[in-house]
């Protein structure tokens, strides 16, 4: 992220790690919140594939079935996303059983 010419000085190489440092802590900082971005994302997706789940099973309108999703969650103190998954993978089984 930088460079030096030679003859390196002292001053120098201080200001080049300090810069250095700075960047490399910036970069983490963007890289975690790309990561929790991407979290936030797959989430969301899950819970998108959920209430589609429920607004076909239940024949509920897209509004319903989110009301319907959060009421679960506070209901057994978890998380959308908890929910959303265990709603997701019992729609998984409840098609395979429509397959046989």
């Amino acid at each position: 992220m930088g460079y030096l010419v030679k003859p390196v000085k002292e001053p120098d190489l201080k200001a080049a790690i300090a810069v250095a440092v700075s960047r490399f802590q910036q970069f983490l900082a963007v890289a975690a919140e790309a990561a929790t971005l991407r979290q936030a994302l797959d989430d969301r997706k899950l819970i998108e594939r959920a209430k589609g789940a429920v607004m076909k099973r239940l024949r509920a309108d897209e509004e319903d079935a989110f009301r319907r999703l959060r009421k679960m969650a506070s209901d057994q103190n978890r998380k959308l996303v908890e929910v959303a998954q265990t709603v997701v993978a019992a729609d998984d089984v409840f098609r395979q059983l429509d397959r046989t």
